[in-house]
C-alpha cells in the first residue's frame, strides 16, 4: 500500500468503532450509525482478496486527534477523525468500497471537497472554499453544526445541514438542500436542465457544460462528474 497521512493511522474493527462512536456524534448521530452500518463486511474480507489487491484499503481507519493535511485523499474504506479535520487544498473520496465513510466529530476546514458514494457525516462546523457532492442519491452528506463556502454543489445526494447554509453559489441539481437554520446565497441553481444555457454559460466554464437532446428538444446542463472531477484537479469550474 502507498505510504500516506491515512495509511500511517491506526485499523479499527468496526465493532470497537461503533462502541466508541455511540453517542458521541450529537445531531448527527443517526447518520454515524448508519456509515458505520455501511462498512459491515470489512472485517471478514479474504486475505486473499488483501494479498491480490495490496493498493486497497479495505479497513476503517480512526485518526484520535486532529488531523491536519496539504491534499486529502481517503482511501480507506472509513476514516473517523476524532478532533478537527484541516484540508489545505483538495479532499476527495477514492476508496475502493462502494459506500465509503467520513466521520468528523469536530469542525472542518478544506479548499475543495469532493464527496462521490460516500457517507459524509461532520459533527460540527463546515468552512469550505468549493464543496461537490453525488452518491446517485443513496447517501447523505450531513454536517451537525453550519456551512460557510464559496460554493456548494450536489448532483444527487440527501444534505442535511443542521445549522445554517451561508455560499455565495448554491447548486442543488437533484435534490432539495435541508439546511434547518436558513440558508444565504447570492446565486442559486436548483436544476441545472432547466437553468437558460447563457446563465450557466456566464457562470461556469465550458468544460462542465454540457447538452441533450431528448423527444426534439436541447437541454443544457451542469456535468456533475466533469465538475466534481475539476474540484478534484485543485482547479474551479467556475469564471
Amino acid at each position: 500500500m502507498t505510504d500516506s497521512i491515512i495509511s500511517r493511522l491506526p485499523k479499527w474493527r468496526l465493532e470497537e468503532a461503533e462502541k466508541w462512536i455511540a453517542g458521541k456524534a450529537g445531531l448527527v448521530q443517526d447518520n454515524a450509525d448508519i456509515a458505520l452500518e455501511a462498512q459491515d463486511g470489512l472485517d471478514d474480507i479474504d486475505e486473499r482478496v488483501l494479498a491480490s489487491e495490496p493498493d486497497s484499503d479495505y479497513s476503517i481507519r480512526f485518526c484520535a486527534g486532529d488531523l491536519v493535511a496539504d491534499d486529502l485523499p481517503i482511501t480507506c474504506a472509513c476514516l473517523i477523525v476524532a478532533g478537527n479535520l484541516r484540508v489545505k487544498g483538495v479532499m476527495y473520496s477514492d476508496m475502493m468500497v462502494e459506500e465509503g465513510a467520513l466521520i468528523v466529530l469536530g469542525d472542518v476546514e478544506v479548499g475543495r471537497c469532493v464527496s462521490r458514494g460516500m457517507h459524509t457525516v461532520i459533527c460540527g462546523n463546515l468552512r469550505a472554499g468549493h464543496v461537490a457532492t453525488n452518491s446517485l442519491n443513496d447517501l447523505a452528506f450531513s454536517v451537525g453544526g453550519n456551512v460557510e463556502a464559496e460554493s456548494f454543489a450536489e448532483f444527487g445526494e440527501y444534505v442535511e445541514i443542521h445549522g445554517k447554509l451561508k455560499v455565495d453559489k448554491l447548486i442543488s441539481d437533484a435534490n432539495t438542500i435541508d439546511a434547518r437554520g436558513g440558508r444565504e446565497a447570492r446565486i442559486v441553481i436548483e436544476s441545472s436542465s432547466n437553468t437558460p444555457a447563457d446563465q450557466l454559460a456566464a457562470l461556469l466554464k465550458k468544460e462542465v457544460i454540457k447538452t441533450s437532446t431528448f423527444d426534439g428538444e436541447t437541454y443544457t446542463y451542469i456535468d456533475g462528474d466533469a465538475y466534481m472531477d475539476c474540484l478534484r484537479q485543485n482547479t474551479s469550474p467556475f469564471l
